[in-house]
């Protein structure tokens, strides 16, 4: 996993709410203060989301 999909779990982990993709990505945007693609916090985003599929079927 790498840094960017660990920041992405935390900010979804930590909401007490639902973080749509536009506040996911001025987040990171404004934590690593530059350009965040949303394709790439896409692609991170799937690839937490296969990492969970595997944890709760095994």
């Amino acid at each position: 996993m790498n840094t960017l999909q660990q920041d992405i779990e935390a900010i979804i982990f930590s909401s007490d709410q639902a973080v749509s993709m536009d506040e996911l990505c001025q987040c990171l945007e404004k934590y690593y203060e530059t350009g965040i693609s949303k394709d790439r916090v896409k692609e991170d985003l799937n690839a937490l989301i296969e990492r969970y599929k595997i944890t709760v079927l095994n």
